[in-house]
C-alpha cells in the first residue's frame, strides 16, 4: 500500500513556500514532500504531477534508470509528496570523475534523457525562439557580465535567423537538467526536480545539461585555442545514450548560446567562495565565445576538430 501524506511523520511541519521537506514513516521509507503556495501553485502542482507520472511510465523496464514516484499530492493544500531516489551527485564527490566514470555518467544520462524525451517517437515543429531572444534583448536585470551578456545576445539573434524555421524536436522537457538533479550510485542513474517540466525545444535540456557539467568539471583543454566551450568526448558519450548526436541537431547550437546567456544574466553579483569558481568558468565561457570569432557553431561549441 503506498504511504499517504497522512500517514507520514509529523505532518503539520510548517514549511515556507515551495520548500522541500524531507519524511520518514513508521517503516523508514523516505519521501520527499515539495509546499506550493501562491499565484500559479495549483497549475504548478498539475505540471508537476503530470511530469512524475510520465517521467515513472517512460523509464518503466529500466531498472537502473531511476526517478521519484509520485505517492500523492493535494492542489487545494498545496503539497506533492514523492519518493526517494537513491543516490549522490557529482557534486558531492570531492575527486572530479575519472575518463571512464565520465563517460559513463553522460551516456547514462543521455539514455535517461533519451527515454524522458521519447526520442525513438515523439513530435517536431518549426524552430523559433524570437520571443525568448527579444525578451533577452530589451531586459533591464543588471548582471557583473554586462558587456559579454549583450555582445553574446547579439550574436545568437544572428546565428538563430540562421535556423529559424527548421525541423526541431518538440516535446516533454524536464526544465532543470543540471549535474545536481543526476543522482549516481553503483547500479543506477536517477534524475529528480521536475517542478519546471514543461512542453518546449529538447535540445534545451541536452544543452543545460553539457555545459553546466563542463562548468562544474572542465574537460575541454584548459583554455586552449582549438577546444570548444564543450567536450567533443562528452558529445559522443552522451549522443551514445541518447540516440542522436547534439552536433546534428540545427537547434542544439542556438539552445546552448541561449543557456550561457541566461547564466549571464542569472549570475550574483557578488561573489561568494561557493561560486567564485563557477563564476570564473563561466567569464572563461563567454570569452571563449568571443574570442571564435566566427559564426560557426560547430566550431564554436566543439573546437577544432
Amino acid at each position: 500500500m503506498p504511504i499517504r501524506a497522512t500517514e507520514i511523520s509529523n505532518p503539520t511541519v510548517k514549511a515556507n513556500p515551495n520548500t522541500v521537506m524531507r519524511f520518514k514513516d513508521a517503516n523508514g521509507c523516505v519521501a520527499y514532500s515539495r509546499r506550493l503556495t501562491g499565484p500559479g501553485a495549483a497549475e504548478r502542482i498539475k505540471k508537476e504531477v503530470h511530469a512524475l507520472t510520465l517521467a515513472q511510465a517512460r523509464l518503466t523496464g529500466h531498472q537502473d534508470l531511476n526517478s521519484p514516484r509520485l505517492i500523492d499530492f493535494s492542489v487545494q493544500q498545496g503539497y506533492v509528496l514523492a519518493s526517494e531516489v537513491q543516490g549522490l551527485s557529482i557534486l558531492s564527490n570531492q575527486e572530479p570523475l575519472s575518463h571512464i566514470e565520465r563517460e559513463e555518467f553522460v551516456r547514462n544520462t543521455g539514455r535517461c534523457l533519451g527515454l524522458l524525451h521519447d526520442i525513438s517517437g515523439g513530435e517536431v515543429a518549426p524552430f523559433n525562439m524570437s520571443t525568448r531572444i527579444t525578451f533577452l534583448k530589451n531586459t533591464t536585470k543588471e548582471t557583473p557580465f554586462k558587456d559579454e551578456y549583450s555582445r553574446i545576445v547579439g550574436l545568437l539573434e544572428q546565428l538563430h535567423n540562421q535556423v529559424r524555421g527548421s525541423t526541431a524536436r518538440f516535446g516533454f522537457v524536464h526544465g532543470d537538467v543540471n549535474v545536481g538533479n543526476i543522482l549516481i550510485d553503483e547500479s543506477s542513474v536517477g534524475i529528480i526536480d521536475f517542478e519546471f517540466a514543461h512542453q518546449g525545444w529538447q535540445m534545451g535540456d541536452v544543452a543545460s545539461y553539457l555545459l553546466r557539467l563542463e562548468l562544474v568539471q572542465s574537460s575541454t583543454g584548459n583554455g586552449s585555442k582549438d577546444a570548444g566551450i564543450l567536450s567533443n568526448d562528452d558529445r559522443l558519450a552522451f549522443a551514445a545514450g541518447y540516440g542522436l548526436d547534439p552536433a546534428e541537431q540545427p537547434e542544439f547550437g542556438i539552445m546552448l548560446l541561449f543557456e550561457v546567456t541566461k547564466m549571464l544574466l542569472n549570475a550574483p553579483t557578488s561573489l561568494t567562495k561557493a561560486n567564485r569558481g563557477r563564476q570564473k568558468r563561466l567569464k572563461q565561457t563567454a570569452d571563449a565565445v568571443l574570442e571564435k570569432r566566427t559564426t560557426d557553431l560547430s566550431q564554436i561549441i566543439f573546437g577544432t576538430q
